[in-house]
């Protein structure tokens, strides 16, 4: 056998043994000549047909074993796939036959599936090309530096979660299952036997086995695993086996209940559809018999036919289905989709069939977990599968919407309360204590994501070369994560830093898909504000509505009664998935996230990190997700990162997590790794040696080395290098925030300057420094850039916008820090800042009360009357004379606040820096018309009469400057207190 290889890899392998195996031959070296291999191979004149065919959990099991088998066999038939583009189903220990190549399109999580996949490939002859593309992002780029990491690794067993409340008790039933069926010496052989509660069945005998004597029979059971399962889950799994009263009173009982419940409703579901369309077709039949041939009515009638006969089928498929396969699907017994629930995708393919010369209708059912399916099965997506574009259409509301619920959702935290059917909405929010929950704005209509729909022609949907890359939709999905205080079993605070950690061993997490990733009503839901327009789907077929100002045939199934209505019958709707589970709450110090973009997404992603280096792998059983949490009850809502569990129920994995000295380990860890990682000498954000690999796709651009290494050392109170033990003064009780706090100010001005450039029309991006993130604000062709920290002549104000025109110097004024007797800084205040004045450099001041102002909601906000000086009719007559010259848009945007000249100053710079100017020299117009002359003596103390005029305080003579009550606020007699 002859081997091509290069310079190098003749020497290495000149005398070796040979490559094809069970040969006793040696390799020799000899030169390759000018009729060199792939020289004879291209002009060889030898052309084999790429006969292409999927391989995939999709594609139903009788198909796949046809192209198996002919893969094998394929030199005996021309037709026979030669190469099969498959997912991980070729893992497995399938005999595959002579399978020369294998190309993974993507590398695999673990060595394990790496050695399976690329292990198909040689087994008939010992000869094989394995051939990885790896995408070059995310947790794939530690490869390309060290791909011997993957290629020659450790094999780790695959992670086994004994501790989890669901597994253990799918567990027990399937041991109940046994122990039956091993003295009865009988069991069910169809669905429709098992899935019943009837006396005598088998779910029946398993709650009364089980309630009969529960302790003995969960001892004997909790025997077998050898001490590994925690005692505290075992008492757990005595008390929900243990009756209440009566018979069938126990958990084991209702949880059984349930899952019968949810069999029958799906058979129900079914019975019912098809019910739905026996009444629709003798219209529908109507209409075709009077209309032309191949119209849409004809196509209706058969769509719905088409239909009706799936319906039949899967009703049949279901109840004859074998009896463990029912059992498995609503939780009853364990087995390898523990992990999520499936949701399932209806597809009806229309083709004509130029035989029959009719167009005939053939349905298939795909299925995917729910965490993908949010996504890939929302309408207005496109699934890719066995060589089609499926375009989704429909989404399951079940009968008359009996899955809707309307759900009222907290603005604030990730709080939910159901209230379908005229329920009580909550007036106050019970985790955060907020009102907004109140709001009748914040109730949705709710589906959870079962069952969705298409139809498709198989023509128009087969996938050709018009189109280089899938289309991929974009959905807004929001995480919202419930946290009952009753099942939080630890809490604790690290009192210096600020952090808050709690565990519940129950928490209720939903991932809620808001509509397509387009413009839309601004909506704040759990704490996230997002632009979502919801789907808008018929309110009896769930069909997407594509056109919301008039109803067409189209937009319906055939049967809908909606269907030839004049008006529309539409919903606006939120997709849902819903996980009880265990999880770590982290509630974050205020400066960790206010005001920076990139904190978050970079910290989340160290979290990751510091998991995978403290446990000495990543434990892909568990989530990270970002949330807004109250950090105790009554407290208000913060910052947070959640750890939870994927499992059901929760695998216990996390009690550990929650210790100090555990959470300290991970922190620690994650602060060396990016504090000591090469990139930052770079010049780039972050780099495959740090966080990258940890990142979620759509925040690449957004998690930084510096912004993470910043959020650590101040989470860890700046002790990262003290040891294993924490450095944190732990707490039960919650930290103080101290609002006045100059930094505070400085992040919830960033964070509302930022929304101000995007509520005007701008564009922001942040970049990450040293001295604080720099903030650039783009409006078409303009740019500006907000700095922190910038020394201007002798003062360092905390911010200066530069851009087209002189800078704009912004201090961010706390009472508590510049007007108190403690802290009065207003004489040096003042002096600088008319230094700056002086230099032709503009001030502008911003307090708290202005940032508070300015993020009330639009339709909450005050009206902007100015401040107490401000006298419109002056104003109006001032700014038509040549010296005080000045438009009307300046004039309101002094009215409308810091943020208004803000606005102003950037969108319209030429007009604002000029006006702005004559504005202020016409503004001191406005006092001389508010009060009466007041002579003062040539000996009086010009400070006390100018403090005693300024409160409104009597001066000599019977006159006042200006009447106090009704020309200003009142003012704080030990201080003036700053207005703006």
């Amino acid at each position: 056998t002859r081997h091509s290889a290069g310079p190098d890899s003749v020497r290495e392998l000149a005398g070796g043994p040979c490559l094809v195996g069970r040969c006793p031959g040696r390799l020799s070296a000899e030169p390759a000549g000018p009729g060199n291999f792939y020289r004879r191979m291209y002009t060889g004149g030898r052309m084999e047909r790429v006969v292409a065919k999927e391989h995939t959990s999709l594609v139903e099991a009788s198909l796949r074993r046809q192209y198996e088998s002919g893969f094998k066999n394929g030199s005996a038939d021309p037709g026979a796939p030669n190469v099969l583009v498959a997912t991980p189903t070729l893992e497995m220990g399938i005999d595959i036959g002579d399978l020369s190549a294998v190309f993974l399109a993507s590398l695999p999580r673990s060595v394990a599936s790496y050695v399976q996949r690329v292990g198909r490939a040689g087994r008939a002859n010992g000869n094989a090309l394995d051939v990885a593309l790896v995408t070059g992002r995310g947790e794939h780029l530690p490869r390309l530096n060290d791909p011997a990491s993957l290629i020659n690794g450790a094999v780790r067993p695959p992670a086994t979660y004994l501790n989890a409340v669901e597994i253990v008790r799918r567990q027990f039933i399937a041991a109940l299952a046994d122990a039956r069926a091993r003295e009865t010496g009988t069991s069910p052989s169809r669905a429709d036997e098992t899935m019943t509660l009837a006396p005598g069945g088998l779910l029946a005998d398993i709650v009364e086995r089980a309630e009969a004597d529960p302790d003995r029979l969960v001892d004997r059971f909790a025997a077998g695993f050898d001490g590994i399962l925690d005692d505290g889950l075992v008492d757990e799994l005595r008390a929900w086996a243990r009756p209440d009263g009566g018979p069938a009173t126990s958990g084991l009982a209702r949880y059984v209940e349930r899952a019968v419940d949810r069999w029958d409703a799906e058979l129900d579901d079914l019975d019912r559809r098809r019910a739905d369309i026996d009444e629709a077709l003798p219209h529908l039949h109507a209409l075709a018999a009077g209309a032309s041939e191949g119209g849409d009515e004809q196509s209706a009638v058969r769509e719905a036919e088409a239909a009706r006969r799936y319906l039949g089928r899967q009703l049949a498929e279901r109840r004859q289905a074998y009896w463990i396969q029912p059992l498995e699907l609503h939780g009853l017994l364990p087995n390898y989709t523990l992990i999520d629930d499936q949701v399932e995708l209806d597809v009806q393919i229309s083709w004509f069939d130029e035989d029959a010369h009719e167009v005939r209708n053939e349905p298939y059912t795909y299925t995917r977990g729910s965490a993908r399916a949010l996504r890939e099965f929302a309408p207005g997506a496109t699934f890719y599968v066995d060589g089609r574009r499926i375009q989704v259409d429909s989404v399951d509301l079940g009968n008359q919407g009996q899955h809707l619920r309307t759900w009222a959702l907290c603005p604030e935290c990730g709080y939910r309360e159901d209230v379908t059917g005229g329920r009580a909405q909550p007036a106050r929010c019970p985790r955060c204590a907020g009102t907004g929950i109140a709001d009748i704005g914040q109730q949705y209509q709710v589906v959870e994501l079962s069952r969705a729909s298409a139809q498709v022609s198989r023509d128009g949907s087969r996938i050709d070369d018009t189109d280089e890359e899938r289309a991929r939709a974009g959905f807004t999905v929001v995480p919202m994560a419930d946290i009952d205080p009753r099942h939080v079993t630890e809490r604790w605070y690290a009192q210096d830093v600020g952090l808050g950690v709690a565990y519940a061993q129950r928490l209720d997490l939903a991932w809620l898909n808001l509509g397509p990733r387009r413009p839309g009503p601004t909506r704040r839901i759990g704490g996230h504000r997002v632009e979502a327009p919801l789907f808008r789907v018929c309110e009896s077929c769930g069909h997407l509505d594509q056109d919301p100002n008039s109803n067409s045939a189209r937009e319906h199934h055939p049967w809908c009664r909606h269907r030839n209505d004049l008006d529309e019958h539409a919903r606006q709707i939120v997709l849902s998935r819903s996980l009880t589970t265990q999880g770590l709450l982290m509630t974050l110090p205020w400066q960790t996230a206010a005001g920076d973009l990139y904190a978050i997404p970079s910290l989340r992603a160290a979290l990751r990190l510091g998991m995978q280096r403290a446990f000495g792998g990543s434990p892909d059983h568990l989530g990270v997700a970002s949330v807004n949490a109250s950090a105790g009850p009554g407290r208000p809502v913060a910052d947070g990162l959640l750890i939870h569990d994927l499992v059901p129920g929760g695998t216990g994995y996390l009690a550990d997590v929650a210790r100090p000295d555990k959470l300290w380990q991970i922190l620690t860890q994650a602060y060396l790794a990016v504090r000591d990682c090469p990139c930052r000498d770079e010049g780039r954000l972050a780099c495959h040696r740090c966080l990258l690999p940890f990142a979620d796709f759509q925040d690449l651009d957004l998690v930084s080395r510096t912004s993470a290494e910043r959020s650590l050392r101040e989470l860890l109170g700046g002790e990262a290098e003290t040891g294993s033990q924490p450095g944190w003064r732990i707490t039960d009780q919650p930290p103080h925030i101290d609002r006045d706090d100059e930094s505070f100010l400085e992040k919830r001005f960033r964070r509302a300057f930022t929304r101000m450039v995007e509520a005007a029309g701008g564009v922001c991006h942040e970049q990450v420094t040293g001295r604080g993130n720099i903030i650039t604000a783009g409006f078409g062709p303009l740019t500006w850039r907000l700095e922190p920290q910038v020394n201007v002549l002798d003062s360092r104000p905390d911010f200066v916008l530069r851009g087209g025109g002189p800078d704009l110097v912004i201090f961010t004024d706390g009472f508590a820090f510049h007007a108190t007797a403690d802290a009065n800084r207003l004489a040096d205040d003042a002096a600088k800042r008319q230094g700056l004045r002086e230099a032709g450099t503009p001030v502008l001041a911003v307090t708290m009360d202005d940032i508070n102002a300015f993020e009330q909601p639009p339709d909450e906000r005050a009206t902007a009357e100015g401040p107490f000086w401000f006298d419109e009719r002056v104003m109006d007559g001032a700014k038509n004379l040549p010296p005080f010259t000045f438009g009307q848009g300046t004039q309101q945007a002094v009215l409308d606040g810091p943020f208004g000249i803000l606005r102003h100053w950037m969108t319209a710079p030429g007009e604002a820096q000029n006006d702005l100017e004559a504005f202020g020299s016409a503004a001191p117009m406005c006092l001389f018309t508010r009060g009466e002359p007041c002579a003062v003596g040539d000996d009086a103390a010009m400070p006390r009469v100018a403090r005693e005029l300024l409160v409104g305080a009597q001066s000599q003579g019977s006159f006042r400057w200006a009447d106090p009550d009704a020309a200003r606020p009142p003012r704080d007699p030990d201080g003036v207190r700053s207005q703006g």
